[in-house]
């Protein structure tokens, strides 16, 4: 999955998130955030085919799904941040799973 041709943020600057949908329009403003590409994941995690924003937001595991919403919680978080956290399809069901 190319990150960046899907809805996808182009970076996070520590202030704000910006989105160019399907990678063929401009990048534009989609949320004021303090999170940095650093600090998030990104895969398909509902399996709609496209790119969604995993996060340690506070005391849970977040999402941000297609770039269509914000922030909705998954769980409690299992980490504190996702420095060694991997995205895949782990169990082969087409969505993308966090390990």
């Amino acid at each position: 999955m190319n990150v960046l041709t899907t809805y996808s943020p182009k970076y996070a600057n520590g202030h704000e998130w910006f989105i160019s949908y399907s990678g063929v329009g401009m990048f534009t403003h989609f949320a004021f955030a303090t999170h940095r590409v650093s600090d998030l994941r990104f895969g398909d995690f509902n399996g709609d085919g496209k790119t969604d924003v995993f996060g340690v937001v506070g005391n849970d595991w977040m999402v941000v799904y297609g770039g269509s919403q914000y922030w909705t919680r998954l769980r409690s978080r299992q980490t504190d941040s996702v420095a060694n956290l991997t995205v895949a399809d782990f169990d082969g069901d087409g969505h993308a799973d966090v390990a």
